[in-house]
C-alpha cells in the first residue's frame, strides 16, 4: 500500500526529498497534506503505523478519572458559578482575577489529563465584531471543499457535550472581555444561556455544521466527539459548562450594558498594601474553600437543581423599593436567591470561612454581586439611590456594600459621576 500511494503521489510531481532538500514534504507530510487518512477515518499517527506494519491503537476519548485530592479553591467564585454559570471578575490590573480562576480550574482539571483539558483560555482581542472567533465560521475555502473552521472553545464544548465527560465542569476563561464590545462577540452565548436555563436549550452549532465540522476533523477523537454531537441533534451550552470573564474598567475598555450584567455575577477584587502582599499567589483565607474534587465537581455540574431560597425575600424587598429606575427583574431576583442557596450549600460540603455561613455576610454578597453592578449616572440619575442604600448599607452592617457605596457618593459630589466599576 505504501508503495501504491508513492506511485500516486510520483504523478503529481512529488519526489521523496534529499538529505540537503528542506524544502520538500516528506512521503508522510505529503501523503497528510492530501489528507489520505481522513479517507480512512483515522489519526495521522494511526495511518503511519499502519503503513508501517505497527499495531494500530485504538483512539476514543478518554475515561476521565476524578482525583481523590483534597483542593483549596476560592468559595466566592464557585458559589457565584452554582448560581449562575457566568462570572465576571473585575478589578485592577495585577489583582489575581486570572490567577485565581487558573488556580480553580488547575485544582479542578481530571486526573491524567492534559493540564487544558476541561479549559479553554481566550484572550479577547480589541476590535472583535462578531462571534466567529469564539464560535468559528463556515469556510467555503477549506482544504476538502467546504468545511467549517473551527475554535479552540469549540473543541471544548465537544468535550464537554459528550456523555462519559458529563460529571466533569469545563471552563470558558474570557480574559480582558470588555476589550471589545461584549454585546457584539457574546450575544449568541447570552442567549443561549437563558434558553439551557429554561429547560428548552438552543445548539450553539448545528446538524448541518457540525457535518462540516467533521470534515476537516484534526484527529480520530475529535470526529468522535463531532458525531456524537450530530447524533444528538447539535452542540450545545450543557450544564457542566461554566464561563468566568476578567475584566478592567479604564479608558481603554467598554462598559457593560444591564442585558450583560443582568445574566451574571460580579466578583470585585480590591487591591491591597504594598506590606499586605503574599511572596506568591494563594486564594485569600477569607475566600478559601476547602474539600475533595468529587464533591465540587457534583457540586457545580449539579447546581441546576438547586432550589432557590425564599430565606431573604424580606432582605431583597427592601433593596428594590430603593433602586426607582434600576429596579432589578424576576431574573434577578431568581437568582440572587439562587445564590443564597448555593452559598448555603457549599458552606455544609466545605470548610470554608465563617462569613460563608453568616446571614448578613452573605446579603453583603449579594449586593456586591448582582445589585450593585448595574448602578451608574450622574447626580440627579443615581444621587438619591445611592444615598438611600449608604443607609440601608450602614444600618445592616453590610460592610462590603458600605465601602462601596461611600465611595460611589464621593465620586458623584466631586467629578458627579459614578459607576460600580469606577
Amino acid at each position: 500500500m505504501k508503495r501504491i500511494l508513492a506511485r500516486k503521489l510520483a504523478t503529481t510531481g512529488w519526489q521523496e526529498p534529499g538529505p540537503n532538500d528542506p524544502f520538500t514534504h516528506t512521503f508522510y507530510e505529503q501523503c497528510f497534506h492530501f489528507g489520505f487518512h481522513h479517507t480512512l477515518g483515522i489519526s495521522e499517527r494511526q495511518f503511519q503505523d499502519w503503513l508501517e506494519g505497527q499495531a494500530v491503537e485504538v483512539e476514543a476519548p478518554p475515561v476521565l478519572k476524578m482525583p481523590n485530592d483534597v483542593v483549596t479553591v476560592s468559595a466566592s467564585l464557585l458559589a457565584a458559578l452554582a448560581a449562575k454559570p457566568f462570572v465576571i471578575i473585575a478589578g485592577t490590573t495585577g489583582t489575581g482575577k486570572t490567577h485565581t480562576i487558573r488556580s480553580c480550574v488547575k485544582a479542578l482539571c481530571p486526573a491524567d489529563t492534559e493540564p487544558g483539558f476541561n479549559h479553554v483560555f481566550v484572550p479577547v482581542e480589541a476590535g472583535w465584531t462578531d462571534g466567529r472567533h469564539l464560535l468559528g465560521y463556515r469556510n467555503p475555502f477549506g482544504r476538502v471543499g467546504e468545511s467549517y473552521s473551527t475554535t479552540p472553545l469549540l473543541s471544548l464544548l465537544l468535550r464537554a457535550n459528550y456523555p462519559t465527560h458529563a460529571a466533569c465542569p469545563f471552563f470558558i476563561i474570557l480574559d480582558e472581555m470588555n476589550l471589545s464590545y461584549v454585546e457584539m462577540y457574546f450575544s449568541r452565548f447570552l442567549s443561549l444561556m437563558e434558553t439551557s436555563a429554561g429547560g428548552q436549550p438552543e445548539a450553539v452549532l448545528g446538524p448541518s455544521e457540525l457535518r462540516l465540522l467533521l470534515r476537516a476533523a484534526p484527529s480520530a477523537i475529535e470526529a468522535t466527539y463531532i458525531e456524537h454531537a450530530i447524533r444528538s441533534g447539535g452542540l450545545f451550552l450543557s450544564r457542566n459548562v461554566f464561563i468566568v470573564g476578567t475584566v478592567n474598567v479604564d479608558e481603554t475598555t467598554h462598559m457593560f450594558s444591564p442585558k450583560v450584567l443582568d445574566r451574571a455575577f460580579v466578583l470585585e477584587f480590591p487591591t491591597m498594601l504594598p506590606s499586605q502582599k503574599p511572596d506568591e499567589f494563594a486564594i485569600a483565607s477569607a475566600d478559601a474553600a476547602a474539600g475533595s474534587v468529587s464533591d465540587f465537581w457534583h457540586y457545580l455540574v449539579e447546581s441546576c437543581t438547586i432550589a432557590p431560597s425564599k430565606a431573604e425575600d424580606t432582605f431583597l424587598d427592601a433593596v428594590y423599593g430603593k433602586l426607582e429606575r434600576f429596579q432589578f427583574g424576576p431574573r434577578v431576583t431568581t437568582e440572587a436567591q439562587r445564590y443564597l442557596a448555593a452559598v448555603k450549600t457549599l458552606a455544609t460540603m466545605a470548610t470554608c470561612a465563617d462569613e460563608f455561613s453568616s446571614a448578613v455576610a452573605v446579603r453583603d454578597r449579594v449586593l456586591m454581586q448582582k445589585i450593585l453592578p448595574k448602578l451608574h449616572g450622574n447626580r440627579s440619575q443615581v444621587g438619591k439611590v445611592v444615598n438611600e442604600l449608604v443607609v440601608l448599607a450602614r444600618d445592616g452592617h453590610y460592610e462590603r456594600a458600605w465601602v462601596k457605596l461611600t465611595s460611589m457618593a464621593n465620586d458623584l459630589r466631586s467629578p458627579g459621576f459614578t459607576s460600580y466599576f469606577a
